[in-house]
């Protein structure tokens, strides 16, 4: 099994994507994929986007204290994180496959000074 991959083979978002379908699931668990030569207007980095936002998905289950639960799904028990840095991907497997999330309530009524607050990027 592969511990990190690096692909900077093609550089067409489809290459990119058929690369990442093909070996990520090759990778041992704990394992790194990292894509580089990835742009604006990229179909790939919109696939990457849409991979985040599924990683995100739940369908809510009762806890039994106060919050909700939630089953992984398949992709979800595989891919721990997706980070996006200037030109490159970074998308880690999880050690071991996750079997769901926990959500529980906890704090609701107290927010820190200045949550929500716009952050400066200055």
């Amino acid at each position: 099994m592969i511990d990190v991959l690096i692909d900077d083979g093609g550089h067409h978002p489809n290459e990119m994507r058929v690369t990442f379908e093909e070996l990520f699931p090759v990778l041992r668990p704990g394992g790194v994929y990292i894509c580089e030569d990835i742009v604006n207007n990229n179909e790939f980095l919109a696939y990457l986007g849409g991979l985040a936002e599924h990683l995100t998905t739940y369908e809510s289950k009762p806890l039994a204290e106060p919050g909700v639960a939630s089953s992984a799904d398949s992709f979800q028990q595989a891919v721990q994180s997706i980070h996006l840095y200037p030109f490159l991907a970074v998308l880690e497997r999880t050690p071991e496959p996750v079997s769901g999330f926990e959500f529980p309530k906890r704090g609701s009524e107290w927010q820190p000074p200045g949550f929500g607050a716009r952050p400066d990027w200055r």
